[in-house]
């Protein structure tokens, strides 16, 4: 019984010290925060927008991730840009989306770069603009992104934003499959592409893997 009771206090006085350490380390990262520091505002809002540590509030995970943005830093910007859509603790506002998720887009962030092109494709915040959506979706897959580059798949297979081009749409279908996705599509198009061009899209395709490497 002795054993059992000093175990349980063991466990209590562990508890108490690790949640006195969350504790200072929230305080401390708040305190850096105030003080400007970006990647602390970053990291206060993520723990805020999780409900790591403290409890999820959306509106000051917005707040936080705004004033990162604010002080410039690319990734803040895109996770201020996705809170919009949704009115995930700020107002509703596809507009305040658009400019926050491009200005991450233009500096290379590929998810917001693939977010960017579905925005333009299906008019949220713009003018629905296919040219402009393929423009993106196409910065993405040159980033590795497997949606994007699935996207474009269908973007070439139905001429949408682009020239219709089988064999492309084929190159892009074959990359997804190769990371293991089934794409039924592949067969569909076998049926109306010649042999040459199955064989030259596979060849691109082999080509554009290594580069994702």
């Amino acid at each position: 019984m002795k054993n059992i009771s000093l175990r349980l206090i063991a466990t209590l006085w562990l508890a108490l010290l690790l949640a006195s350490c969350t504790d200072n380390s929230v305080n401390d990262l708040r305190a850096k925060a105030e003080l400007g520091d970006a990647k602390a505002q970053f990291a206060l809002g993520q723990r805020y927008d999780n409900g790591l540590e403290i409890p999820q509030d959306f509106s000051e995970a917005a707040k936080w991730y705004r004033k990162a943005a604010d002080a410039g830093h690319v990734m803040r910007q895109y996770h201020l840009g996705v809170c919009y859509p949704e009115g995930k603790g700020v107002k509703q506002d596809f507009n305040e989306a658009m400019t926050w998720i491009r200005k991450a887009a233009e500096q290379g962030v590929g998810e917001a770069q693939y977010n960017l092109g579905w925005m333009c494709s299906n008019g949220e915040g713009t003018q629905r603009d296919d040219t402009e959506a393929a423009k993106w979706y196409l910065k993405a897959a040159e980033r590795n992104h497997a949606n994007a580059e699935a996207v474009l798949g269908e973007i070439y297979y139905k001429g949408k934003g682009v020239k219709q081009d089988l064999e492309t749409a084929y190159m892009w279908w074959s990359i997804v499959a190769a990371k293991g996705v089934v794409v039924r599509r592949l067969a569909q198009l076998e049926k109306i592409m010649t042999p040459e061009q199955v064989l030259a899209a596979k060849k691109r395709a082999a080509e554009w893997l290594p580069t994702e490497q």
